[in-house]
C-alpha cells in the first residue's frame, strides 16, 4: 500500500529537486502570485525590526549586505523601488543601533 502524501516523507534529493522545479517555475514568471507573495514576505522581514539572522546577530550586516545585492539583482522592475528603500532604512537602523552602543 503507498504512504498517504502527509506521512510519506520525501527523500534530500526528492526535496531538492522539487525546490529547483519551483524556483524555475518563478523564475520563468509561470507563478506569478506565488513570486508577489514571496517579494511581499521580503519587503515585509526587510521592514520588521528583527534580526535577519536568527542564530548570531552579529552577522546581520554581513547578511544584509549580500542579500541586498542578490535582491536587487533579482527584483521585478516594479518592486525594485520599494526593496531598495527597505534595504537602505535596514542599513540606517542598524548603522544607529551601533552608534549607539558605541
Amino acid at each position: 500500500m503507498p504512504a498517504s502524501p502527509m506521512t510519506a516523507s520525501p527523500s534530500c534529493a526528492e526535496s531538492d529537486d522539487s525546490l529547483a522545479k519551483l524556483r524555475r517555475l518563478i523564475g520563468e514568471g509561470a507563478l506569478p502570485v506565488s513570486a508577489d507573495c514571496l517579494w511581499d514576505r521580503v519587503l515585509r522581514e526587510l521592514n520588521r525590526g528583527r534580526s535577519l539572522s536568527r542564530t548570531d546577530e552579529k552577522q546581520e550586516w554581513n547578511l544584509l549586505m549580500k542579500l541586498s545585492d542578490r535582491l536587487l539583482a533579482n527584483c521585478p522592475g516594479e518592486r525594485r523601488g520599494s526593496v531598495e528603500t527597505a534595504v537602505k532604512e535596514r542599513m540606517r537602523r542598524l548603522r544607529d543601533a551601533a552608534l549607539l552602543r558605541d
